[in-house]
């Protein structure tokens, strides 16, 4: 496996204001070129056996959870169940960017306005349609 790219600078670029358009396209740009995107595994209570991804508000609009390695997603899902006083861990998903594109294109008619990545203070928001314009535009 190759070593992934630097999440946590390429967030900062897309938090400084003059550049912030630049470093977003960076951020989700690399984010479409590692292997897997990972997401936190949650039941819906009108199938609770069946596993969707989280989806929680950000910016006052739903965004899915995505990250950009495994060790961020596990650790988020080791807090969400500590916080929430649950027995056990939701658990992580994996989806190529590609499949993970595909889903966030399935809910934006549902009103789900685009992706949250690696939750925290390095977190980068984007749009779900932006993340399609750059994912069709690598082909």
């Amino acid at each position: 496996m190759s070593e992934l790219p630097d999440f946590d600078a390429l967030a900062l670029d897309a938090h400084q204001g003059h550049t912030r358009v630049v470093g977003e396209r960076a951020f989700v740009t690399a984010a479409l070129s590692i292997e897997a995107w990972y997401l936190i595994g949650v039941a819906p209570s009108e199938a609770p056996d069946e596993l969707e991804p989280l989806i929680a508000p950000v910016q006052n609009a739903p965004h899915v959870l995505v990250f950009t390695d495994e060790e961020r997603a596990e650790a988020f899902a080791r807090a969400r169940a500590e916080k929430r006083s649950e027995p056990s861990q939701a658990p992580v998903l994996h989806a190529t960017p590609t499949e993970a594109v595909e889903y966030l294109e399935s809910l934006r008619e549902a009103g789900v306005q685009g992706a949250h990545f690696n939750d925290g203070q390095n977190a980068v928001t984007c749009d779900s349609s932006r993340i399609s314009d750059l994912a069709k535009s690598r082909g």
